[in-house]
């Protein structure tokens, strides 16, 4: 049985990672290092840890990641996902747009609110309002998917002044 050729981006596991990545227990020229491999050496250990971002919108904290600069472009995800389903959209953008995705409530590391009636159509439409406030945004291009386009068809009827565009997909 025949198979297909790797794609020239993929790595082949005959490959050695000796030759691969510049950190690597051998030196370049194959020879085996003097010294014992320690991967920690590579590290600072003294990194200032962040916390992560959280904006605060009625009964749970969301949580959130931006990118670039310019014109903000607020992501809303779908149901059978989170913010990281976003990623190449927020990878494209980002070059000349502010572009920000949030987990909604209930999605990790988001908060999980216990009680059932902190979740809803409206509530889920506050919260892209509740972002925007949070980061200082007037107006905002929104883009939502699925469970997120329905949203943002509501934050567009709701809180049209705060939307340049509404994107449904």
């Amino acid at each position: 049985r025949r198979f297909a050729k790797p794609c020239r981006h993929s790595v082949s596991i005959q490959r050695p990672l000796q030759n691969v990545w510049p950190n690597c227990r051998r030196k370049r020229n194959g020879e085996p290092s003097k010294k014992p491999y320690n991967p920690t050496s590579q590290i600072d250990l003294n990194i200032r840890r962040t916390a992560r971002p959280y904006i605060q919108a009625e009964g749970a904290k969301l949580y959130y990641e931006e990118a670039g600069s310019g014109d903000p472009i607020v992501f809303v995800h779908e149901f059978a996902d989170d913010l990281r389903g976003w990623e190449l959209q927020m990878r494209y953008f980002s070059r000349s747009y502010r572009c920000i995705a949030y987990n909604a409530r209930g999605f990790e590391p988001s908060e999980v609110p216990s009680d059932p009636a902190l979740y809803s159509q409206d509530i889920a439409t506050d919260d892209i309002a509740a972002v925007l406030r949070g980061l200082d945004i007037e107006k905002a291009h929104i883009v939502g998917c699925s469970m997120g386009a329905f949203a943002a068809l509501h934050f567009g009827m709701r809180y049209g002044d705060m939307a340049r565009s509404l994107v449904v997909v």
